[in-house]
């Protein structure tokens, strides 16, 4: 049938916990990955520190690892993403209201079409 390569890499599967990265051989990047992740937060001011209200669950968060490959097959980098795993809030009792900053096609054509009116 033809010369068919097969390009094998000797690396584990994405990690699934925590726990698992910190006790890894390669843990020291784990951990300058999660530690990077944490400085964007900070720097990007994604997050405020507030007093959990009465009454309300906290959105329990979660660790991704992926280890990206550059095009030799060889380790690029190590990334930490820290997600939240909101279906775990119930709607009504968590909270009561979403917000998706998304915007409407009858607002696209108002600006549209003022600033073209308008020069």
């Amino acid at each position: 049938m033809g010369d068919k390569s097969v390009k094998v890499v000797n690396i584990d599967p994405d990690l699934l916990t925590y726990t698992e990265a910190m006790s890894c051989p390669d843990k020291a990047q784990w951990r300058a990955a999660c530690t990077e992740e944490m400085e964007q937060f900070v720097y990007q001011n994604i997050f405020d520190m507030v007093p959990k209200p009465k009454g309300y669950k906290v959105v329990d968060c979660k660790w991704i690892f992926k280890i990206k490959l550059g095009p030799n097959g060889q380790v690029e980098y190590y990334k930490a993403c820290l997600v939240a795993k909101e279906f775990s809030q119930v709607k009504s009792i968590d909270f009561n209201e979403m917000y998706s900053p998304v915007v409407g096609y009858s607002t696209v054509r108002t600006l549209l079409a003022l600033t073209y009116t308008n020069g």
